[in-house]
């Protein structure tokens, strides 16, 4: 006999890889959902950045969650599973931005932050009367957020590629951000300020994540900026001895010492932010100093992702052989180099729109990997091609620090064992 209880299948779906660096983080955001989901509900997962959608699937609720490169890939999915009778419910940060495109592939779309509103709409659906659009009228408060269903995650499946074999897991100090970047959505998507989660549901979340083997991975857009909610959850994480990945910008994290000291004693192990290109302005004086910070992270066993972005208007064609130069120099090891994206949303889209500079609307080159505006110092294919050929000149001429390799993954293999000895005591 059938369960009144309808099963629900959350997934996350998957975009067009960067063109050579890869690497998985756990998706929280639909995680949290799940946790909202009363425990009575069978419920499964799959983040299609590791595993494949199980297309046949009997759920009778397809959640789909997915940022604006994956917005074509869910919306087929979305035809798929409605044609198959499941009912369709979006949510994330394409359909908060773009409601009614994703409302033509949906039963129920749900307007910004969902946890909210996810416990109206299985009312609503246990009821028979679903509504077609859930929206939040402000920001909520984080006090007492739902947990993240971290038991879903298949967390084997979430290692960098590059340097190591390991398992990754991620949390969050706070949400929205006050810089308000011209690139940036999270200011329309999470809110001009910072809102941030009370200390003690940090703390309830170190003490699960502590346990498991791998890198944390802090997915807070500004940790920096925040820096009395992020100095108060780093202090709270030393006794953990948890090694953790940040979104900080190399050159700003070595600017206070006081700061970086902090950062160090929490088990600050690697940074993911952008170093601003390099654009022939520089002084040979300025760039040593910037390489100086660079290595100075990468000296303390800090991995360091450098982010940079092609593209922009006081970028010309010589962009990218400076900036292989400066990256040899700095011996990175891990730079990411991606094509700028105004995403639907920014301060830049829109702008770009307005000049008639937006070239497609095809959102699966929303990615970093392909020109998806009129640049205005150079043409779309001079900007592909000289991405395409600062990868490729990196990964296959760089002489890499092979000592910085080996210490690191020894970091990696001590973080594991301190995990499994906290599993055997606990």
């Amino acid at each position: 006999m059938k369960s009144n209880i309808p099963k629900i299948y959350f997934i996350w779906t998957a975009w067009e890889r960067l063109y050579l660096l890869n690497y998985n983080i756990p998706p929280m955001g639909i995680l949290r959902i799940a946790g909202a989901t009363p425990a009575s509900y069978p419920v499964e997962f799959t983040d299609e950045m590791v595993s494949p959608v199980s297309r046949d699937s009997e759920a009778d609720i397809v959640a789909i969650s997915f940022l604006t490169p994956a917005a074509l890939n869910a919306y087929a999915l979305g035809d798929h599973f409605r044609s198959k009778g499941r009912y369709v419910v979006f949510g994330g940060t394409h359909t908060t931005i773009m409601p009614d495109e994703a409302r033509a592939h949906a039963d129920t779309i749900i307007i910004g932050e969902g946890e909210a509103l996810w416990g109206q709409f299985l009312t609503d659906y246990n009821a028979g009367i679903p509504r077609p659009v859930y929206q939040a009228g402000e920001f909520p408060d984080l006090s007492g957020l739902a947990p993240v269903r971290r038991e879903l995650l298949p967390i084997h499946q979430y290692p960098y590629e590059n340097p190591i074999e390991i398992g990754v897991e991620s949390m969050e100090f706070s949400r929205g951000c006050a810089a308000r970047c011209a690139y940036c959505v999270v200011p329309s998507t999470q809110g001009p300020e910072f809102r941030n989660i009370p200390l003690n549901d940090i703390v309830t979340g170190f003490e699960d994540v502590s346990l498991t083997a791998g890198f944390l991975f802090f997915t807070d857009n500004n940790l920096l900026g925040n820096w009395d909610q992020t100095r108060c959850a780093l202090e709270t994480l030393i006794p953990y001895e948890k090694d953790w990945f940040g979104l900080l910008a190399p050159e700003d994290a070595v600017k206070d010492a006081d700061k970086l000291d902090l950062m160090v004693k929490s088990g600050l192990a690697g940074v993911y932010g952008t170093v601003k290109v390099i654009t022939g302005k520089e002084s040979p004086g300025e760039l040593k100093k910037r390489i100086r910070r660079i290595r100075r992270l990468m000296d303390l066993n800090i991995a360091v992702i450098a982010t940079f972005a092609f593209g922009w208007d006081d970028h010309d064609e010589d962009v990218f052989k400076r900036t292989l130069d400066f990256g040899r120099e700095a011996r990175l090891t891990l730079p990411e180099f991606i094509i700028n994206t105004p995403f639907p949303g920014s301060r830049q889209f829109n702008q770009f729109t307005k000049e008639g500079r937006i070239l497609t609307r095809d959102w699966g080159k929303y990615n970093g990997n392909y020109a998806v505006y009129q640049p205005r110092t150079m043409s779309v294919n001079a900007l592909e091609s000289g991405y395409r050929w600062i990868n490729e000149e990196f990964y296959s001429g760089i002489d890499r620090d092979q000592s910085f390799f080996d210490k690191f993954r020894d970091r990696a293999f001590e973080s594991m064992i301190r995990a499994r000895k906290k599993q055997l005591d606990r």
